[in-house]
């Protein structure tokens, strides 16, 4: 997973630094490091980040009304 994908899918899904690096277990500073492609995204959060954007895409939460 690229920087660049990585900044999508947090956009897209809404995801914050901090929010994700609480679902994947590591620190924010290794998320900003992601982000930034100082350090190479693991495999395993890359995977886990590709499978919840999928998810989200097929099961966008519920619109407000009103």
């Amino acid at each position: 997973m690229t920087p660049h994908e990585l900044e999508t899918i947090l956009t897209e899904i809404g995801l914050s630094n901090s929010a994700l690096a609480r679902h994947v277990n590591r620190s924010e500073g290794n998320v900003r490091q992601w982000r930034k492609g100082v350090s190479k995204i693991p495999d395993d959060v890359a995977e886990w980040l590709r499978e919840y954007h999928y998810f989200f895409q097929k099961n966008p939460p519920p619109q407000r009304k009103g």
